[in-house]
């Protein structure tokens, strides 16, 4: 379809050149243990409590689904990327939660034939995963519709942490969209340099890995995303053709306070209908 054909860099970014972005997952590990007593406190405000069954869509290398399995939660994250799932199982065992959570490879267009009807009580989307990625409404309702199907009725759909029209756009209006430099490890520095077209609702950015030696910067690799970007209303709808109602839209799931449009991400929480 040309939709997909237009955006494999999914396929790149995810798969071919995974390893890359693993760097950045693996760096940002600590910071998921560090919110995830907030995460823990938000989901059981509504109710979703250790035992619940919950998807962890987009997971990566299983940070957060580690992370809640240590908690005391019953997870399964699926990733496209067979190297992060790799990772993560790996992890898992170390952490020693291997009886608590699993991990699985598979696309969010087939979640419908993994798993039956209703097997969830709630699912994740973290820190801008999968909603945008194939830059099409039609592509999103539809997985929407697939993560509807696999989560029970009057459970919850939570998108968290999740880049949105508003805050790029204020972003790129007040100071432009700058350049972004991200000291990794001790061996790799990371340059994004995006771009936002704003009639379009399109991000695109080009990530670019340099190697570390001495004091020099040694070009490595680079890998190109490209994201539509959603208001609150848009991303409403769609979930509302979906078989979603939204419930809530915060600025921050530690105090509940409301979205504040053009100054935060998305923390947004849809229930099953």
């Amino acid at each position: 379809m040309k939709c997909m054909e237009a955006y494999n860099w999914i396929d790149e970014f995810f798969i071919e050149k995974g390893h890359l972005f693993l760097k950045i997952l693996n760096s940002r590990w600590d910071s998921a243990w560090k919110v995830v007593d907030d995460l823990v406190d938000f989901l059981r405000s509504y109710g979703i409590g250790k035992w619940a069954r919950i998807l962890d869509l987009g997971c990566g290398n299983g940070r957060f689904s580690i992370a809640l399995a240590s908690r005391g939660y019953r997870v399964i994250g699926i990733d496209i990327s067979p190297i992060y799932i790799a990772d993560a199982w790996r992890k898992a065992g170390i952490y020693g939660v291997l009886d608590r959570v699993s991990f699985q490879v598979g696309n969010v267009l087939d979640i419908d034939r993994f798993f039956p009807r209703g097997y969830f009580d709630s699912t994740l989307l973290i820190w801008t995963t999968i909603i945008g990625y194939y830059g099409s409404k039609e592509y999103d309702r539809r997985i929407l519709e697939k993560i509807r199907s696999v989560t029970r009725d009057n459970g919850y759909l939570f998108i968290l942490w999740t880049t949105n029209y508003d805050l790029i756009s204020t972003r790129k209006s007040m100071c432009g969209i700058s350049n972004y430099i991200d000291d990794i490890d001790e061996e790799f520095v990371l340059v994004e340099k995006p771009s936002f077209d704003h009639v379009k609702a399109i991000l695109e950015s080009t990530w670019i890995f340099y190697r570390k030696r001495d004091r020099d910067l040694i070009y490595f690799d680079e890998v190109k995303i490209k994201l539509k970007l959603y208001t609150l209303h848009e991303i409403v709808e769609l979930a509302e053709k979906s078989g979603w109602k939204l419930e809530a839209a915060y600025h921050s799931i530690k105090d509940k306070s409301p979205y504040k449009p053009g100054k935060s991400g998305f923390n947004i929480v849809f229930k099953a209908i």
